[in-house]
């Protein structure tokens, strides 16, 4: 295991880690950067913000989602941080403040919109989209599966399309660990699989 990160969308200017969460700590021991928190980098002149680029990662939709929009006046040049220990095809599009973590397998077609994370052990294949804000925990497996932003998925939670009927995720919907979503959710909310069991979204219920 090689713990080492590789840079997406890398400037060449120092890197700065915004935020103290658990995830930026884990980071912190292999990637080489300063940490700064939120209300210090707010109070920094423009010149700061233009001279780094920046990254960002929690567990919480919510709160990266504050971060992002708290930081957007600054125009910050956000990169991503991809593990060599994950195998990643050359089909796979992957936007701003992405965190891909070890151990994961990309196949694609798919794409990876901005500020969302890959824990460990997940497996994406054909013809994937994964919005912005999205959270997908250990051991989650995406089939032909269009997922609305600021989706939460538990750990061991599966998608499972099919060529002429991938599944479509509504925009802040939860999924609770071990669920099996065999069709499209128009409604968000928190689920167990296919079936809803309550109205509170990514945005008001954090489920890891």
């Amino acid at each position: 295991m090689s713990g080492t990160y590789r840079v997406l969308h890398d400037s060449g200017r120092p890197l700065c880690f915004i935020g103290r969460s658990y995830a930026i700590a884990s980071l912190m021991d292999t990637v080489s950067a300063i940490n700064i928190d939120l209300e210090d980098a707010l109070q920094q002149p423009r010149s700061w913000w233009n001279d780094h680029q920046f990254f960002h990662a929690s567990t919480s939709v919510q709160f990266r989602m504050m971060v992002a929009d708290q930081c957007h006046k600054f125009d910050p040049h956000w990169v991503s941080l991809i593990s060599e220990d994950s195998f990643i095809t050359n089909r796979i599009e992957i936007g701003r403040n992405v965190l891909i973590n070890h151990f994961n397998h990309l196949y694609g077609p798919a794409k990876i919109h901005d500020h969302a994370i890959i824990t460990s052990f997940c497996d994406i294949s054909h013809e994937c989209e994964i919005k912005s804000f999205c959270y997908l925990a250990p051991y989650s497996y995406l089939c032909f599966a269009d997922v609305g932003e600021a989706c939460c998925l538990g750990t061991r939670s599966s998608l499972v399309g099919v060529p002429d009927h991938p599944i479509v995720i509504a925009d802040a919907t939860n999924f609770i660990a071990n669920s099996v979503v065999t069709k499209s959710i128009s409604e968000p909310g928190t689920y167990y699989g296919n079936r809803k069991l309550d109205n509170l979204t990514s945005h008001n219920k954090k489920i890891l």
